[in-house]
């Protein structure tokens, strides 16, 4: 039997490898991304400890709202933060990793 584009046979069968293969990448790219979000959430902020009065290290998944956390110079953070205070007048946030430019 000659491949043929208006066979039925074909077309369902180019669709399902089309289907098959987009599947697999979205399984490949999802399974980076679950490694990624996993290694992010476990990177560690110094967070006000409200009982002592210190700062304490504490991973990213545990920061809940209201917390107080020190960030330092050059150091990355969540994102969902407000700023409160610092010690110069002026501070610069570098949004690269949350809209994907280069500067």
């Amino acid at each position: 039997m000659p491949f043929s584009p208006k066979n039925p046979g074909s077309m369902i069968g180019t669709f399902a490898a089309v289907l098959i293969f987009t599947m697999l990448k979205e399984l490949f790219e999802d399974v980076f991304r679950m490694i990624s979000d996993a290694k992010i959430n476990n990177t560690k902020a110094m967070v006000l400890n409200r009982q002592n009065k210190a700062f304490e290290q504490v991973c990213w998944k545990d920061i809940r709202l209201g917390d107080v956390i020190r960030v330092s110079k050059d150091e990355t953070f969540p994102c969902d933060m407000l700023f409160v205070y610092a010690r110069n007048d002026i501070i610069f946030v570098d949004t690269m990793n949350l809209d994907g430019e280069t500067n």
